[in-house]
């Protein structure tokens, strides 16, 4: 089987696996290891040699027109409560079209779109383009979780900028691109960047950015006027996988090869480069066998000290040596060393580069979505969800004192209530955590704020509304 044809029909399950509507949402975290794009990046993690492809087109079942009954729910804000101080909320919500003030003129009246909104809102979001950021609902009837984790909002180091990624055009699927945007907080204004959503990573001087497109690694200055430069080229790049490393001399990448000829052959060679940022030629770091090649853009990141790359659960030194063992699960880094979060259905643990344990934080026994975390700010302590047969409830690691409490639980949860906790993220000020839930007994979304402390009071934020990022708002 050739690789255009193995690659195509990646690309399907991918479409399927993504957006297939499902009994229940599948919650994810920052950790869990997704084995799917989204098809409005397959586009771009496609070499340009599949530009053409003979084998069938995917083929979409058209969604009947919803009736006055079937109108999706609009994200509903509690009155009584503000969002966390100091702190940009952005989450996505149905829209309808039909009472949609903003609706287009070339969208049809009875289709529903995934609408990106903020907490503060901002005026300066056009809703005509961010009601329908995140594409028609007909391609996901239920959450879009996994989406928003390789699409998710990108700060700047400087926190001043905000890159917002939507759709890349997909013709295929009738998918249209809805760009790349800038916002700048501290001015408020927002610019699109790009007419096509890109997972794009930040330079650490916060005036630049990278991104795949087809077989070309570019850096793009974000000054207005400013021109793509492409720095790497390879017909085998994948588009997920383009990051700056915090010292600013290197951007990594990814090539992907079909290894061996028997027609059922279906596993992958990776090849991990290092791009110089000063114009040098690229230098190839490591190739390893990869089975089937997951398209996660989580899979690769710099250590803080820009020392190590950990790709796809693997650490190698800048010489290409491969410095870890066979990780206790997944492998992410802690924030301000080199030292690595392990989770896995034993627990949360602590680990050196090579694997030695250094701290556990719990025992408990995770199924594999479970895991939910996030880093307070200063990188000193570390929230987590335990897991649903202990419903909604955070508890918080100190990395210190080496010590976890329980700070409290959504207030009437139970693991009946909520399927469990999807998304974690801090206020700005680190005292109230914000979480994503998917309430089965009522069907929807909602957005919760917790205080960070023993018994504190759980507030209702949003219904109907799924979280995408939370960032300091200056």
């Amino acid at each position: 089987m050739n690789k255009s044809r193995v690659r195509y029909k990646l690309a399907l399950l991918l479409l399927v696996l993504t957006f297939g509507s499902c009994a229940s949402p599948s919650p994810t975290s920052d950790n869990t290891q997704l084995f799917t794009v989204s098809p409005t990046t397959i586009a771009e993690s496609l070499p340009p040699t599949q530009t053409s492809i003979a084998s069938p087109e995917p083929t979409l079942t058209p969604t009947p027109a919803p009736t006055a009954t079937t109108a999706p729910p609009t994200p509903t804000a509690i009155p009584t409560i503000a969002g966390p101080a100091d702190t940009l909320v952005l989450y996505a919500t149905h829209v309808d079209m039909r009472t949609s003030p903003n609706r287009p003129a070339d969208v049809a009246p009875y289709e529903d779109y995934w609408g990106l909104r903020t907490v503060p809102s901002l005026a300066f979001l056009d809703p005509t383009v961010f009601d329908l950021f995140y594409g028609a609902t007909k391609f996901s009837s239920e959450g879009m979780g996994r989406f928003f984790q390789e699409v998710s909002p990108q700060l700047s180091p400087d926190g001043r900028y905000l890159l917002l990624p939507g759709l890349a055009a997909y013709p295929p699927a009738g998918v249209e691109g809805t760009g790349l945007w800038l916002i700048d907080l501290v001015e408020g204004t927002s610019r699109e960047l790009l007419p096509d959503g890109k997972i794009a990573t930040w330079s650490p001087t916060s005036d630049a950015i990278t991104y795949v497109t087809g077989d070309t690694l570019y850096s793009l200055s974000i000054a207005e006027g400013a021109e793509p430069q492409p720095l790497f080229q390879h017909p085998d790049l994948w588009a997920p996988y383009a990051k700056w490393s915090p010292d600013g001399q290197w951007i990594a990448a990814l090539t992907s090869s079909l290894e061996g000829t028997d027609e059922y052959e279906t596993g992958y060679a990776a090849t991990y480069w290092l791009v110089p940022t000063n114009g040098d030629p690229a230098r190839e770091l490591s190739t390893q066998a990869a089975g089937a090649i997951e398209y996660s853009a989580s899979e690769m990141s710099w250590s803080p000290d820009s020392q190590f790359l950990l790709v796809r659960n693997r650490v190698f030194d800048l010489e290409g040596k491969q410095m870890s063992t066979d990780y206790p699960g997944r492998v992410n880094w802690l924030p301000n060393d080199s030292r690595l979060l392990a989770t896995s259905s034993d627990g949360m643990h602590i680990v050196t580069i090579a694997g030695e344990e250094i701290a556990r934080i719990n025992d408990y026994q995770y199924d594999s979505s479970e895991h939910t975390w996030a880093f307070f700010h200063d990188g000193r302590r570390l929230a987590y969800s335990l897991p649903r047969t202990e419903g909604a409830t955070v508890a918080v690691y100190d990395l210190e004192r080496d010590e976890s409490q329980v700070i409290g639980a959504i207030s009437g949860a139970d693991f009946v209530g909520i399927e469990s906790i999807g998304m974690m993220r801090w206020s700005a000020d680190d005292s109230r955590p914000i979480l994503s839930v998917y309430r089965v007994d009522k069907s929807r979304y909602e957005i919760w704020t917790l205080e960070a402390q023993p018994g504190g009071a759980a507030e209702l934020l949003l219904e109907n509304a799924e979280l995408v990022e939370a960032v300091p708002y200056p």
